[in-house]
């Protein structure tokens, strides 16, 4: 995974997942799911959590964190920052 800048793109497929996991699992163990998604995006921290069935859902979260910082750290090594262009003010 591409260095950590403690801040990540949250989709709506990780909502979805943490639903998932409040509906069959309960709420409990929804928050922990999320905090484990929030402590990847992050701090790149694994969840602790070893049920094979809860993995593979964060698999899935984890793909789309590492391909979103991956995206972010070439566009950084492209000189973008990302954002909005700056507009120039047109002041008469």
């Amino acid at each position: 995974m591409a260095t950590n800048d403690s801040a990540f793109v949250f989709y709506e497929s990780f909502l979805k997942s943490i639903q998932n996991v409040e509906r069959f699992r309960g709420k409990e163990e929804a928050f922990d799911f999320a905090m484990s998604i929030m402590e990847y995006g992050c701090y790149a921290l694994p969840p602790e959590d070893t049920d094979p069935a809860w993995l593979y859902g964060f698999e899935q979260v984890r793909a789309a964190i590492d391909a979103a910082q991956d995206r972010r750290q070439k566009q950084i090594a492209q000189g973008k920052m990302g954002g909005r262009p700056r507009k120039l003010a047109n002041i008469d």
